[in-house]
């Protein structure tokens, strides 16, 4: 069941379809998006799916005089619903050159190397397939690094 707000207030919905130009159309997948990302997953045949990313915002920064990896705070994604195991893309929503992830378990961290006094940010979204093959989508995740090169900056 899905919950849908109307003029008439909050209804369950257990049902799907699209009005076409031969008449309404079942769907049995269907996905609610807004500006942050996908938000829940709709499957006639076994409920809603969400996915959350957190924090929505990660950094890391190097006080190395060179060029180094730096690598940000971590990220976790989580999945309610669905069918584990889970596995887990990441992929950068702009050019996204030079990035690297790792982790494991829903718990990610991004790389890039820089020289000194560079900074760099990229925008990524992590893509989750569970074990029937359903995809998810998670919120927008932003990743910014600094290699302010042993300067010091006072606030």
């Amino acid at each position: 069941m899905i919950s849908v707000r109307t003029s008439a207030g909050v209804k369950q919905v257990a049902a799907v379809s699209v009005l076409t130009a031969s008449g309404l159309k079942a769907i049995a997948l269907a996905s609610v998006r807004d500006g942050g990302g996908l938000q829940g997953f709709f499957n006639s045949g076994g409920g809603v799916f969400d996915i959350s990313a957190t924090p929505l915002s990660v950094f890391g920064a190097s006080a190395v005089n060179g060029s180094v990896p730096i690598t940000t705070s971590p990220v976790t994604v989580t999945v309610t619903g669905g069918t584990g195991p889970f596995t887990y893309v990441w992929a950068p929503v702009g050019a996204g050159t030079g990035w690297s992830n790792s982790g494991t378990g829903g718990v990610f961290r991004f790389t890039k190397t820089l020289d000194v006094g560079g900074n760099d940010s990229e925008s990524f979204i992590c893509t989750v397939t569970d074990a029937r093959g359903r995809v998810f989508v998670s919120p927008t995740v932003l990743a910014s690094v600094l290699n302010y090169g042993g300067q010091y900056y006072y606030a």
